[in-house]
């Protein structure tokens, strides 16, 4: 632990590791054949506490798995 300040002869600590915002994505595929959207997600946590998530279909239909995956990292960058 590290000193960060004195109020009134009390020590105030931090921890030794800094908190830190994890980031997660995915996209699915094609779910159904009546609806050619794929769906993505995202989730961001700070000491494994979930902080902002969403799940939502995307407005563009790709046509690869690969572009699916692209469009929902653009968006989770977005809401980073």
């Amino acid at each position: 632990m590290a000193a960060i300040g004195d109020k009134g002869g009390q020590i105030l600590k931090s921890c030794d590791y800094p908190t830190v915002l994890e980031g997660y994505s995915d996209a699915s595929w094609i779910t159904s054949l009546s609806d050619n959207k794929p769906t993505s997600g995202w989730i961001f946590t700070i000491r494994s506490g979930a902080i902002s998530w969403a799940s939502k279909k995307q407005t563009y239909i790709p046509h690869l798995t690969m572009e699916a995956e692209f469009i929902a990292l653009a968006a989770t960058g977005k809401e980073a």
